[in-house]
């Protein structure tokens, strides 16, 4: 199951959400996120917001420069790479100390301090988990046939003592 939380920073509101409700992705997909910042503060908010999308492919960085009046609020879609390897992925936020000047973005080392998982995601191969699917439901058929075979022979094995005792005077 994802798992995603809020982050309150600099008087800002910020939470991910993906564009469509799932368990996990493919390794072929390139799904989108909604990334929702609100500014929660009764003055105007001018800073630089870095978010990354991380996965076992690497770590993919984008600056948003967030100029909110008091209570507006903004919605970015986020996304559209190539998941490429099975694994997890995560969504996190850089909230360094003071934040950023709202200056034009550039390339942002991860802070390992500085950085907040906001939303993480299983990531599967699609022929993988197509064929354990398979695989399961095979599993699935065979036990249901062992028990139903294991009461039919328990039912005959009781039939037979009950005609035997009813047999024997």
């Amino acid at each position: 199951m994802p798992a995603s939380q809020v982050i309150d920073y600099a008087g800002l509101n910020i939470r991910f959400e993906p564009t469509e409700e799932r368990n996990y992705y493919f390794t072929d997909e390139k799904p989108r996120f909604q990334l929702h910042v609100k500014n929660t503060t009764s003055d105007e908010v001018n800073i630089k917001v870095v978010w990354f999308l991380q996965t076992a492919v690497g770590r993919t960085g984008h600056d948003l420069i967030v100029d909110l009046k008091p209570a507006e609020e903004i919605t970015q879609e986020i996304g559209h790479r190539l998941l490429g390897v099975p694994g997890w992925g995560l969504i996190g936020i850089e909230t360094p100390v003071p934040p950023l000047p709202p200056v034009d973005p550039g390339v942002f080392p991860l802070d390992l301090a500085n950085f907040h998982t906001l939303y993480t995601f299983q990531i599967f191969d699609r022929s993988v988990h197509n064929e354990q699917v398979k695989e399961q439901a095979r599993r699935d058929r065979r036990n249901k046939t062992m028990l139903i075979l294991g009461i039919l022979t328990l039912i005959a094995v009781i039939i037979s003592i009950v005609s035997h005792s009813i047999a024997t005077p």
